[in-house]
């Protein structure tokens, strides 16, 4: 697991957060040697944000607007990968296309970007496109992760190890006074374990957002396609179901604030992280399927299997570079908080919790 060395400290170590960063934390703290506890607000793990986005093993091709964010996915996500090898899913075709219009990058602009950061692409067509809507298609050797494996995984190395689950129990900074450190990795959740008027609170763009789970035509079988670089959709297959996750820039978001915590609209309060919501009254699905029919006129029938809802975190004022930094900051001499949305980069943010909890080191924010 973690090749850091034990450590016979007895520190006592509250991880707050059940998704991906929070018990990759967990457990290399435990294999370091330190007592964890977990607290996770809901019933199970992996019941957020992390069980609920597209699903996609970044290499980087996504954000051509931030070299930064390029290399964290491309430096972190291989490790990722090897670390949680039986999430992975190596099986599907992956596209990545720009259209004629109304993308932020040029396909000559996109291809060098690609080639200053060693990203591997292939020239390549993709025959349900309409030709007539698309400048450049490449296909690029970028993976998948099976949210259900990953669960599994999880769920073993947790029964093996020392660490302690505690479920639908929110932790806060005053019902952990007791612990040494608290790590705080609750992603859009962040700012609630701080309480309304600390001074730690920061303000986020909040984004309350939609994944439709669809059963899509034959031929789009082991096919993902992403749509670059502005309004535009992505799909991709969902673990080995057979079945495909839709995204949109635009149709996924039912709801977006810039402030200190998300007031999420009532009507949709009740389909919040609860997983697949079977014909949700309140979806975007037609939106999305109106979006895809623009560049695959020939799509035919789509069954709406039903849809994911959570919301998204991102720095604010952050959309002209769409940068998805990862943050690990020492808050006192007892917290440190994690703020990342690329999945791969959770070994890395390991590796360094570990570190600053037995020697009290600097952080990345």
């Amino acid at each position: 697991m973690s090749p850091i060395p034990k450590n016979n400290s007895n520190k006592r170590i509250a991880v707050v957060g059940g998704g991906i960063f929070g018990l990759t934390a967990a457990l290399w703290l435990d294999a370091a040697g330190f007592a964890v506890d977990v607290y996770e607000s809901r019933e199970d793990i992996l019941l957020g944000a992390s069980g609920a986005n597209q699903l996609r093993s970044h290499r980087g091709y996504h954000y051509p607007r931030s070299s930064e964010t390029i290399i964290s996915c491309n430096q972190s996500t291989p490790r990722f990968e090897e670390a949680f090898s039986s999430a992975i899913v190596k099986d599907a075709k992956r596209f990545y296309a720009i259209p004629t219009e109304g993308s932020r990058v040029r396909p000559e602009e996109y291809l060098r970007i690609l080639d200053e950061h060693q990203l591997p692409y292939t020239v390549s067509e993709c025959v349900l496109l309409d030709p007539s809507k698309i400048s450049l298609v490449i296909e690029v050797k970028e993976h998948a992760i099976d949210i259900h494996a990953l669960k599994r995984e999880f769920k073993q190395r947790l029964d093996a190890s020392r660490v302690r689950m505690i479920f639908n129990t929110t932790a806060t900074e005053q019902t952990t006074q007791a612990y040494d450190t608290v790590i705080v990795a609750a992603y859009g959740h962040l700012n609630e374990f701080f309480g309304e008027n600390s001074e730690h609170q920061k303000v986020y763009q909040y984004e309350l957002c939609e994944k439709p789970l669809v059963r899509l035509p034959e031929e789009f079988k082991d096919i993902s396609l992403v749509i670059i670089d502005g309004p535009f959709f992505c799909l991709d297959p969902y673990g080995t179901t057979g079945l495909h996750l839709l995204g949109s820039v635009e149709h996924a978001i039912h709801h977006r604030e810039t402030s200190k915590g998300m007031h999420t609209p009532t009507h949709l309060a009740d389909f919040l992280h609860r997983g697949l919501i079977s014909v949700p009254s309140h979806s975007n699905i037609e939106a999305f399927l109106g979006l895809i029919r623009e560049f695959i006129p020939s799509l035919g029938d789509v069954e709406h299997i039903g849809s994911f809802y959570t919301i998204r975190s991102v720095l604010p004022f952050k959309d002209h570079t769409d940068e998805r930094p990862t943050i690990v900051q020492k808050i006192n001499d007892r917290i440190v908080t994690v703020f990342s949305g690329k999945i791969g980069t959770c070994i890395d943010v390991a590796e360094e919790i570990v570190r600053i909890v037995r020697d009290g080191g600097s952080s990345t924010g």
